[in-house]
């Protein structure tokens, strides 16, 4: 009787391994990553602005965490950019990400960004040391807490 026990609760827990290490990862058949959402209202990432609260934004990834996939940069226009967060509660690929187009529905918020805070993106992303010794001003921006994010 053990055995047969112990031979279901093993493969019981295999079961639940995959489906967790799935769960994890950050391949999507989709292209979504967090919550799923209409995309057909969306506007420019450099339409975003303070007054707004719940958005639903295009753009193209001007750069990305290396290191865990938990921000994007859109392009804003002008040289601005436009900060994404997924805050970990998603992840997204860590590689391939600059160039592309993406969809962010989630909420605005105006945020001041430490110059610590601003080195360690520079770090995330991949900078040089003296690109990221060079940030000594923190930064008032509009970002984004995204609940999804649609890659194309």
């Amino acid at each position: 009787m053990f055995k047969s026990f112990f031979k279901f609760s093993a493969f019981a827990i295999t079961v639940l391994l995959f489906a967790a290490c799935d769960s994890f990862s950050r391949k999507s058949k989709d292209g979504y990553y967090g919550e799923k959402f209409d995309t057909t209202k969306a506007i420019a990432a450099n339409h975003v602005s303070e007054n707004q609260r719940d958005v639903l934004v295009k753009g193209t990834v001007t750069n990305s965490c290396k290191t865990e996939g938990c921000w994007v940069k859109l392009d804003a226009g002008n040289g601005e950019e436009l900060f994404v967060s997924t805050e970990e509660k998603f992840y997204l690929p860590i590689e391939g990400l600059q160039g592309k187009t993406v969809y962010v529905k989630g909420v605005t918020f105006m945020d001041t960004t430490s110059v610590d805070e601003l080195r360690h993106q520079a770090a995330d992303a991949g900078k040089t040391d003296s690109e990221i010794n060079a940030i000594t001003e923190p930064e008032i921006e509009v970002s984004v807490v995204a609940t999804g994010i649609k890659i194309l």
